[in-house]
């Protein structure tokens, strides 16, 4: 290759770069790209997680799905460690040095040599790498090293500023405490949840949830342990929840839960689940640990509304009466309420 149409590729390629919008369409281009510059036959972009430093991955080209788990899991002090050197070392894959790739890694997948260059912002912090795969019998060449480095700087320019746009679309939906979804992006997934269990015909249940006595809690601990306490609170909700179950902040101490596929009976076992994991729990306080406890309604669809608006009403109604019932307990909506 030329050194005037490798400038020519560069050009045209790292041009390319900036136009992407979204971090799929951009990653897709990225892989494919670094694997079509030094004719490799895979390729991975990967980010490092802040602020752990861990590797996720972002896009891999054809790789295996258990070479991408296994090679997540391997890459620990390593990543962060090359990274920071600004190369990896070239790996044995005879079993000798060691670079980002553990050898047996790729001899299980048939590849012979990798190379692998850090992403870099434009404060020069180093923000991940992508790495290319060969299993032809020759090394990677100091062209390839230099077609690589000169696209990894368009390509940290451009998934730096698509990494900033995701950024502030999460905060427009997220709560800055807790990170589940805030009050106006609930509403909007409740009403979108709703539309599909009515046009598939299945039941959903939304569960109101408060925290019980957490302004005493406030006054007695001090408000940067009220907010520990919501966050932990949270997450605690999060890890007993199920895959498809949607959480999010209403506002304040106030939680809601929304549940497709969940008639009242599976609502409430949910509940009492959630309800166990929150009683055995140690939340932080100023002198040791403190227990804590919730109070929850339970609207369900169909029978209890048609829509978000009345099930949300509906089952904060039936949590305001748990908590008139003496709290710590769960109450469905019923028209007995009213």
């Amino acid at each position: 290759m030329g050194a005037g149409n490798t400038a020519g590729r560069i050009f045209s390629i790292a041009e390319k770069v900036v136009v992407f919008e979204g971090l799929e369409g951009l990653l897709d281009h990225v892989a494919a790209t670094a694997k079509e510059l030094t004719e490799s036959d895979a390729a991975a972009v990967w980010i490092a997680e802040y602020p752990s430093g861990a590797p996720r991955l972002l896009k891999g080209i054809g790789l295996s799905p258990e070479f991408l788990a296994r090679r997540s899991e391997t890459l620990g002090a390593s990543f962060s460690d090359c990274l920071l050197k600004g190369e990896c070392p070239p790996p044995d894959v005879g079993g000798g040095s060691r670079g980002c790739d553990h050898p047996d890694l790729l001899q299980a997948e048939g590849f012979r040599s990798a190379l692998c260059l850090p992403l870099f912002s434009r404060n020069s912090v180093p923000i991940g790498c992508f790495t290319v795969y060969r299993r032809k019998d020759h090394p990677f060449t100091d062209e390839n090293r230099l077609l690589l480095r000169l696209f990894a700087g368009r390509v940290a320019e451009g998934l730096e500023q698509v990494l900033e746009v995701e950024d502030l679309r999460k905060r427009a939906i997220l709560d800055a405490l807790t990170g589940v979804l805030n009050k106006g992006a609930l509403i909007k997934e409740a009403e979108a949840q709703v539309k599909l269990a009515r046009r598939h015909r299945y039941p959903l249940s939304i569960v109101f949830l408060d925290l019980d006595h957490f302004k005493q809690f406030n006054d007695n601990q001090g408000h940067l342990l009220g907010d520990r306490l919501l966050a932990d609170f949270t997450a605690l909700l999060a890890r007993n929840c199920r895959q498809t179950d949607v959480l999010g902040r209403f506002g304040g101490e106030e939680f809601v839960l929304i549940a497709p596929h969940t008639d009242k009976r599976g609502a409430g076992a949910l509940v009492e689940k959630l309800r166990r994991a929150v009683r055995a729990w140690d939340f932080e306080g100023r002198d040791g640990a403190v227990r804590v406890t919730f109070s929850a309604g339970v609207a369900t669809f169909p029978e209890d509304g048609g829509d978000a608006g009345t099930l949300l009403a509906r089952a904060d109604a039936a949590m305001l009466h748990a908590k008139r019932a003496g709290r710590d307990r769960m109450i469905p909506w019923s028209h007995d309420l009213q």
